[in-house]
């Protein structure tokens, strides 16, 4: 069985003893911006899957990223609510970005009961506001000896609540599903792919589970994203491969066996012609 590691949690604790604007410990990071973190963090094409949740903020330039088997791209003043475990990579990014972002754990509250899900939000200049000077409070409190996660979590929840009231009344969603309704199904359907991709190939399988006929979900993806579930099926195994590969150390026929292909050989060829890199050739990075 592959062992993947939370390599992100790992990095970011090694980083914060040597690093001014990230504190990072067992339970929380935040982290005020790129340079705290380095630009590791930004690296295109790598899979990150972080086992507490991230809400990020671009303060300045953009970035294109997928989140959840979903693209996005992220301009100034965007707000990225990520639940845990959930899936992420950057695509490409401006030259000047700049991010900030903290994390949260379910432990002590769980962001769906928010009905937040996943999102990403244009803030207005209130709402951007708000969110400087919480980061601001949630960076001072860090540096209080009396610091504990319990009250962090209480303090984080009134910001996410405000936000969810945001995101609700006046908050402009971002991505290709910027319908509600639409952005959930998605996000359903994104969560189904992570479940039985490696298994369930079939449109059919999907829509019976999301109660909707196969045709409507086949239009409906094409419409909105211009995709098939077929490529959101192929993206989902290339980031699991990607993690397996990095992250692991499992032999490439156990992890080629894991996601159900056929053989190492077929396994290899499709890695190489999604991401240009032989599988081995990413470990190697």
């Amino acid at each position: 069985m592959s062992r993947i590691v939370d390599i992100d949690s790992r990095y970011l604790l090694e980083r914060s003893l040597q690093s001014e604007g990230l504190f990072c410990n067992e339970s929380f990071v935040i982290a005020r911006s790129l340079s705290a973190v380095g630009k590791k963090f930004m690296t295109c094409g790598v899979a990150h899957r972080p086992t507490t949740g991230r809400v990020f903020v671009v303060t300045r330039g953009w970035l294109s990223c997928i989140i959840n088997l979903l693209e996005y791209r992220l301009d100034a003043r965007t707000i990225a609510v990520v639940l845990p475990g959930t899936v992420y990579e950057v695509t490409d990014h401006s030259e000047d970005i700049d991010i900030q972002f903290f994390s949260y754990d379910s432990v002590y509250f769980d962001v769906k009961q928010l009905h937040l899900m996943q999102r990403v939000i244009r803030l207005d200049e209130t709402m951007w506001q708000i969110t400087t000077h919480f980061f601001d409070i949630l960076w001072l409190m860090t540096k209080q000896p009396a610091f504990t996660q319990k009250i962090n979590s209480h303090t984080q929840r009134i910001f996410l609540m405000q936000l969810k009231r945001y995101a609700e009344s006046d908050g402009e969603m971002m991505g290709v599903a910027n319908n509600l309704r639409t952005h959930k199904l998605f996000y359903h359907l994104a969560e189904l792919i992570k479940c039985y991709g490696t298994q369930e190939r079939n449109i059919s399988f999907y829509a019976d589970k999301l109660c909707i006929s196969p045709n409507h979900l086949m239009t409906l993806i094409k419409d909105t994203t211009g995709s098939t579930i077929k490529t959101w099926i192929d993206l989902h195994l290339i980031q699991q491969a990607k993690m397996k590969l990095k992250y692991g150390d499992s032999p490439i026929a156990e992890i080629s066996e894991q996601l159900n292909f056929p053989n190492p050989s077929f396994f290899s060829n499709f890695f190489k012609r999604k991401t240009g890199l032989t599988p081995s050739q990413y470990r190697n990075l």
